[in-house]
């Protein structure tokens, strides 16, 4: 993340205990639209 956004760095560091990184598998979201129909994704 600091890498690709460098801006980042002045209010995050790697060694900083306010970040946190998640790491999610076999997740489901649903996304919703007053236009269209939900479109679901898996990951």
């Amino acid at each position: 993340m600091l890498v690709v956004n460098p801006s980042l760095n002045s209010m995050y560091s790697v060694e900083g205990d306010n970040t946190e990184v998640l790491y999610i598998t076999n997740a489901k979201a649903t996304f919703y639209s007053f236009t269209s129909e939900p479109r679901v994704v898996d990951f």
